[in-house]
């Protein structure tokens, strides 16, 4: 690397500096130390991260804005990871894992992930597809019959790809029995009881108990892509660092002592802002699947009604198998939302320009329209928050 005429500089300065303490044998060698720091802060330069359109900004820029907007919405906490060319440039946390302890959240902090949980689970998903144990396209009760629908000859219809694009007819949460709302396959409705039957499928064809689910995952998806803190299960490494969530600015019962065993694809994935980062990173370099695969996975595969929310609000188009889409300055930008309440998600990413978003929080602020207006116009990533569309 050229050192650059301030390098140089530093460089004179340094030397002559060392020639004075062969003569003064007392000065100190903390001078020496400061002196070798400058000179490779010298070299070295600020950090720039760049935006999708590859606006820069500096790191203390992106602290000043995430700490500002934390303090202005009275955010416990927040983690935030920003990729540039396949590599995590931006990391930091702010704030703290519990109002009830003001112990500050970093970057071993873990986080519910809330419905971020369901693309890493559709990678997973994919990935008995590249290994000839599901096929997309066939009905589900033919792997497992689903007895709190299979009053309703439409059951027979659904298939994994309908749940991973959301078209199954299955509603998000079920309010009393659980119901089939349409002909599977003709319309788009979210739906986590969709991902939850799906996952009782996997641990069908892979011969284990849904508990059991989460130890093929960690073989097949999360030690595959160095992002070894993506948990479906509970284990000592959330209990030890899990941060508690808040809702109303008062933390709830969910933390750290709140144990849930239950696998759950829908939402109950816990991670950190680095292993999430990663998991995109995968995407970018598709490394976890076949090419074929990657490639059907992310092509659009639904239109969004016209009054779905992501649609008015930030011009969503449709839906590929997990992940939302929209078309940005002619790049297509995948996108997906979380929001268990108390602990609230987004992510956004450009595959093509290998650039993405990340960010988790332990509060409900985040899936907010003054956290995404203030969000989106700082970021400048294409992506606008329409605020006339709530009216």
């Amino acid at each position: 690397m050229e050192v650059g005429i301030i390098g140089k500089l530093c460089t004179k300065l340094l030397i002559h500096t060392i020639i004075k303490i062969r003569f003064i044998m007392q000065a100190k060698l903390y001078v020496l130390f400061f002196l070798f720091s400058l000179l490779f802060s010298c070299r070295e330069g600020k950090i720039i991260v760049k935006n999708m359109n590859g606006e820069e900004k500096s790191v203390q820029e992106i602290d000043v804005f995430f700490q500002n907007l934390i303090d202005s919405l009275e955010m416990p906490g927040l983690s935030v990871a920003i990729i540039n060319d396949s590599k995590i440039v931006y990391k930091n946390s702010f704030g703290v894992t519990s109002l009830n302890t003001n112990n500050p959240v970093t970057e071993k902090t873990i986080f519910e992930a809330a419905s971020l949980s369901k693309p890493v689970f559709a990678y997973f998903v994919m990935k008995q597809v590249e290994k000839g144990l599901l096929n997309l396209d066939k009905p589900l009760y033919e792997y497992l019959p689903y007895p709190d629908i299979e009053y309703d000859e439409r059951a027979k219809l659904i298939t994994a790809r309908m749940i991973l694009l959301h078209s199954s007819g299955l509603p998000n949460w079920r309010q009393d029995s659980l119901k089939i709302e349409f002909m599977p396959g003709t319309n788009y409705q979210y739906s986590g009881e969709g991902y939850e039957y799906l996952s009782m499928v996997l641990a069908k064809i892979n011969n284990v108990s849904l508990n059991s689910l989460d130890s093929i995952f960690q073989v097949e998806v999360s030690n595959q892509i160095d992002a070894k803190r993506l948990y479906f299960n509970w284990n000592n490494d959330i209990a030890t660092n899990k941060a508690t969530g808040h809702t109303n600015n008062e933390p709830t019962t969910n933390g750290k002592d709140y144990k849930d065993d239950n696998f759950s694809a829908a939402g109950g994935l816990h991670t950190d802002i680095a292993s999430y980062a990663n998991f995109l990173i995968s995407i970018f370099d598709n490394s976890l699947l076949e090419s074929g695969l990657q490639t059907e996975m992310l092509n659009k595969q639904i239109d969004l009604p016209t009054d779905d929310i992501n649609k008015l609000l930030i011009g969503a188009s449709g839906w590929s198998l997990g992940f939302g889409i929209l078309l940005a300055d002619n790049s297509l930008c995948y996108f997906h939302g979380g929001n268990n309440d108390d602990f609230q998600s987004w992510m956004h990413f450009y595959p093509e320009k290998k650039y993405g978003i990340v960010l988790f929080s332990n509060s409900d602020k985040v899936q907010s329209p003054e956290f995404f207006s203030i969000f989106f116009d700082f970021m400048n990533d294409g992506i606008s928050f329409d605020f006339s569309k709530l009216n």
